[in-house]
């Protein structure tokens, strides 16, 4: 009997975790030296639950705002280094902005694609997203302003984003 219940929790986990595969970054990065955005620091929105850090190499950074805190500021870069669900990619022609970024929406982790406008060096909008998984389009007007990070951000050299 105690086998039977040991295999029955066995499959159940298999059939748990099967349908959570994470989806891969589809956008190409493209590195940046321009100066419409800042670098030494984050962008945050009262609309979010994240903030985002951008590297000059094409690449975004997702943190849970709960990460970074006035009492937090340093971020664990061994976990975020291997953790795809905190790396996306990075495309600005000025004044526009694009990234793409894995996020979880009620009941799936799906690819979103974000479109924004650069008003100034510390602050952007966001005009749309879309998920091609769930067909989810939706027009947005968030805003993101920028907060410095007096910590060493996290290298952007990382497993998940391989190009």
């Amino acid at each position: 009997m105690k086998k039977y219940v040991i295999k029955i929790i066995i499959i159940f986990i298999i059939i748990l975790f099967s349908g959570c595969s994470l989806p891969d970054i589809e956008m190409q990065k493209f590195p940046y030296y321009g100066n419409a955005l800042r670098f030494d620091g984050y962008y945050q929105s009262e609309q979010t639950d994240f903030v985002l850090f951008f590297y000059r190499d094409g690449t975004v950074l997702k943190i849970d705002k709960s990460e970074i805190s006035i009492n937090s500021t340093v971020i664990d870069t061994e976990r975020v280094k291997t953790d795809k669900r905190y790396w996306g990619t990075l495309q600005i022609q000025e004044p526009q902005i694009e990234f793409e970024i894995i996020q979880f929406m009620s009941d799936f982790y799906g690819l979103f694609h974000y479109y924004g406008i650069i008003d100034s060096n510390e602050s952007f909008y966001i005009t749309k997203y879309v998920s091609q998984k769930r067909n989810i389009q939706n027009i947005s007007n968030e805003n993101f302003s920028f907060k410095f990070y007096s910590s060493e951000k996290p290298d952007s050299i990382n497993q998940c984003i391989k190009w």
